[in-house]
């Protein structure tokens, strides 16, 4: 079976991650600059979202995967699109 490709949302800023996590994409990318400034407060406010961290890391940053809902991300339906060579 061939998995459908999810392009992450890609986010540096508290504001870009609130909105990112309204929207409700199946993946967000917070680049580490940002995430290392508060890991615990965005860990939590996503998880409020559905989202989870992923166990996959990124070259500079970490994933959440969106794990309730319709868009719900599903590992054995889904991988992360990576143009931009992120993983």
């Amino acid at each position: 079976m061939v998995k459908k490709r999810v392009l992450p949302v890609i986010v540096y800023t508290w504001e870009a991650l609130e909105g990112a996590a309204e929207e409700g994409p199946p993946v967000i990318y917070a680049d580490h600059s940002l995430y290392v400034r508060a890991p615990a407060a965005i860990r939590e406010m996503l998880g409020g979202y559905g989202y989870v961290l992923s166990s996959r890391p990124g070259k500079q940053g970490v994933f959440f995967l969106l794990n309730r809902g319709e868009g719900c991300f599903r590992d054995e339906l889904h991988e992360i699109h990576d143009p931009l060579n992120i993983l």
